[in-house]
């Protein structure tokens, strides 16, 4: 009963609370969208960029994360889009067989 006592008392806070939350989720879940389309923006024109093996590629997509909006970087850490790199890549050898 104390806790709905203090959501009541501070309820503004936990509006901003759960604001933040959703928006730190949409945002993670947008910068994963873009790193998917950054790998396979690499994929398709690796010649082009004179990206000749993966590493190359996934180099490449890593550098983009200081183009990404400065919003999505408040939420979205150079480590955490590596991960989302990765998944990308480890997805897109998925769909080609290899």
């Amino acid at each position: 009963m104390e806790i709905l006592n203090l959501l009541y008392e501070f309820w503004g806070l936990t509006v901003i609370g759960i604001g933040v939350i959703v928006f730190f989720i949409l945002e993670r879940k947008q910068a994963k969208e873009w790193a998917y389309n950054l790998v396979i923006e690499a994929e398709f024109n690796a010649k082009e960029y004179a990206l000749n093996t993966l590493d190359e590629k996934r180099n490449w997509v890593y550098a983009w994360y200081d183009f990404l909006p400065k919003y999505v970087r408040l939420f979205v850490p150079q480590k955490v889009w590596n991960k989302f790199v990765d998944w990308a890549i480890n997805r897109v050898l998925e769909l080609k067989g290899e």
